[in-house]
């Protein structure tokens, strides 16, 4: 994860502060509504171990409340360390900030059906046949549950891959699954 210490944020950067503990949903959706309500282009992401708050500019009331709380954490400028978000970084902005307004103020109860609208509408504005939806889901499935697994130790990596296979049930079709699972 690259953070690159703050030149005070030039124009259309966006400030990334690396919060070095993982906030709870309802510590971030009071962030929200007490910072970063009408901030256009934030978002957040929970790392597991910590999280990442992107904000337009500095935050100076949520610096004072992340440091009463003892939460540490440093301010760099965001440059993402993935690839393909950095060459789309100019469309993905808007994306990640409406996620995450769908992740804080959605219900619990529609997260399936918010993850369906999410991937079928991208599937679609791809422009693959609505069958083609099914396989990408499952290839993704497969890629991301293949690399947590290799941040496991090899006895839970193996629980989870045949976990993870047993879920998925799959069908051939006409005999020979076209994207098999290995």
């Amino acid at each position: 994860m690259k953070t690159k210490k703050i030149e005070l944020c030039r124009k259309n950067k966006l400030v990334q502060y690396y919060v070095k503990k993982d906030l709870p949903q309802k510590q971030m959706i009071w962030i929200y509504h007490r910072f970063l309500e009408k901030d256009k282009r934030w978002h957040f992401f929970h790392e597991g171990s910590y999280c990442l708050i992107r904000t337009s500019q500095r935050v100076l009331a949520m610096e004072r409340y992340l440091r009463n709380q003892k939460l540490a954490f440093d301010i760099g400028v965001w440059e993402d360390a993935h690839e393909t978000v950095r060459k789309y970084q100019p469309f993905f902005e808007p994306v990640f900030h409406s996620y995450t307004i769908l992740g804080l103020i959605g219900k619990n109860s529609e997260f399936n059906s918010l993850m369906n609208r999410v991937v079928h509408c991208f599937i679609n504005m791809c422009g693959a046949p609505h069958y083609e939806e099914c396989f990408a889901l499952q290839r993704q499935a497969t890629q991301s549950a293949l690399l947590y697994a290799q941040g496991c130790g090899e006895t839970q990596a193996r629980r989870i891959v045949d976990e993870f296979r047993a879920e998925l049930k799959l069908k051939k079709i006409g005999g020979i699954h076209p994207y098999p699972l290995k």
